[in-house]
């Protein structure tokens, strides 16, 4: 996508099309797993990507003719997905069933209070928050250190995709300066759904908090991109 993107002297039509059958593409072989979390972080990068370097008349035209559909039929076709909403919509109600996930969101969050729980006594995230170690991280995270500590996450985060801003204006490639901006972007958007799912505020996604979450293969991809995105810088820096 970098590599198309920087392509100046193509028409803007053409580079749309190349960049848009790519990320159809490769959004549409996640989607076949089904994993509808990452792939909603790939679309985001696609389109932080469309956004840079393309009128927004693509980015609208792709997000109405191909992502919204394909998601709408993506809810519909798996009852998973539509558990999950309908829990999100009234955890009460399914509190037993698809609310179960959300209604211990809550409580973990609330059991930590300002500056979190005394030390050990993560009741929630020990014993009923499921997936504590990934999925459920900044919920467990809130629990430990309390507000004070979930605001020291969200800050951290934001000053990653500020530090990846910094790089990408500094890097005279095109092709770089494109790479760092969609993965500094890619970053952002999945700490956002995934802080956004722990506080309620979105249905369950399935996504883990980069760099803050166990898991060898999401710890893996991140620290990849993250080495991709300082060796484009370098190469590509002004200095």
């Amino acid at each position: 996508l970098s590599l198309y993107a920087a392509q100046t002297e193509l028409p803007e039509r053409r580079r749309f099309l190349q960049m848009a059958a790519t990320g159809i593409l490769f959004c549409g072989c996640v989607l076949l797993e089904p994993d509808f979390g990452s792939a909603t972080v790939f679309s985001l990068g696609l389109a932080a990507v469309l956004g840079l370097t393309l009128k927004l008349r693509y980015l609208l035209a792709l997000f109405c003719g191909v992502a919204l559909p394909a998601a709408l039929l993506f809810i519909f076709r798996h009852g998973y997905a539509m558990r999950r909403f309908a829990g999100y919509w009234n955890p009460d109600e399914h509190f037993q069933g698809a609310g179960w996930h959300v209604k211990q969101f809550q409580f973990s969050m609330a059991h930590g209070g300002l500056f979190g729980s005394e030390w050990g006594g993560a009741l929630w995230s020990n014993a009923y928050l499921p997936l504590a170690h990934s999925d459920s991280a900044f919920a467990a995270i809130v629990e430990s250190g309390g507000l004070a500590g979930g605001m020291l996450v969200i800050g951290g985060c934001l000053a990653v995709a500020w530090f990846f801003r910094r790089i990408a204006l500094r890097t005279e490639d095109k092709a770089a300066r494109t790479f760092i901006f969609a993965t500094g972007a890619m970053f952002t958007a999945q700490a956002l759904l995934h802080i956004g799912v722990n506080t309620a505020l979105l249905p369950p996604t399935g996504l883990t908090l980069p760099l803050f979450s166990y898991g060898g293969s999401s710890l893996l991809a991140t620290m990849f991109a993250f080495g991709l995105a300082a060796s484009a810088g370098r190469s590509g820096s002004k200095n």
